[in-house]
């Protein structure tokens, strides 16, 4: 998953230096505070907003980003329509003519924001689902962040499971911080029944950040943060339901 916080900083400063008619204020509402300032101050404070969140998390950034569309600019718009509703009919074209400037500043705000909204929610639903993975100790001599030979492979009971090296330092969850169980070793199960010949290594899941951690551990966790790196991992929704399947 890429940094969310960078681009959205860029995007920002892109849209300040393309503002329309920037030296006009106009309305916002903070909380419970009315007033007016100009657009390019307004994202400014957005900008610090965006600054003070965590470079791989989409929901805060969603959440800023749909407050601001909001307050300072729906909020706008919808009070330009309310004073434009109780003046006469004979007034409302020289009403909308003396404002035209504030109108476009807002439209063409509005227009960005809900594109980068519209974008970070795209970004959201393509993230990855963990996949289910089995730990292998690391082959010698190849690195251990690499698929296992096959050769390798072969010395463990089979498994339809996706087999991944880990090193043995950080072959362990880091929620309840158990060392992972390997598999075992076919050599092991030559002289056993086939029906008993079978993988019983731990059910593990690799999030999006690569982060390996028990499927028990991580249906416990509430939220859908990698609970090592802080990075979005999956909707809420789906770890809830995890354990049901």
């Amino acid at each position: 998953m890429e940094p969310v916080t960078p681009k959205l900083l860029e995007q920002l400063r892109d849209l300040r230096q393309r503002l329309p008619h920037n030296g006009r204020v106009v309305a916002m509402r903070h909380k419970n505070w009315i007033g007016h300032q100009r657009m390019d101050v307004q994202l400014r404070r957005l900008e610090e907003s965006i600054r003070k969140l965590s470079e791989r998390q989409i929901d805060p950034a969603l959440e800023v980003l749909n407050g601001f569309e909001y307050w300072n600019l729906k909020y706008s718009m919808d009070r330009w329509t309310w004073r434009r509703e109780d003046t006469p009919s004979w007034l409302q074209k020289p009403l909308k003519w003396w404002n035209r400037e504030r109108i476009e500043i807002l439209e063409f705000a509005s227009n960005r924001i809900r594109e980068m909204i519209e974008e970070l929610e795209g970004e959201k639903h393509s993230i990855p689902q963990p996949i289910a993975v089995r730990y292998l100790p690391p082959a010698p001599d190849v690195p251990f962040d690499s698929s296992p030979p096959p050769d390798w492979l072969a010395m463990f009971v089979p498994s339809q499971v996706l087999s991944i090296c880990i090193e043995e330092h950080n072959a362990r969850c880091d929620i309840c911080y158990v060392d992972f169980e390997p598999p075992r070793l076919a050599e092991e199960d030559s002289e056993t029944d086939d029906e008993n010949n079978k993988d019983d290594s731990d059910t593990l899941l690799q999030l999006p950040c690569q982060h390996v951690l028990h499927e028990e551990c991580l249906n416990l966790i509430d939220g859908n943060l990698c609970p090592v790196c802080r990075t979005q991992s999956r909707d809420r929704p789906d770890l809830d339901n995890a354990g049901d399947d």
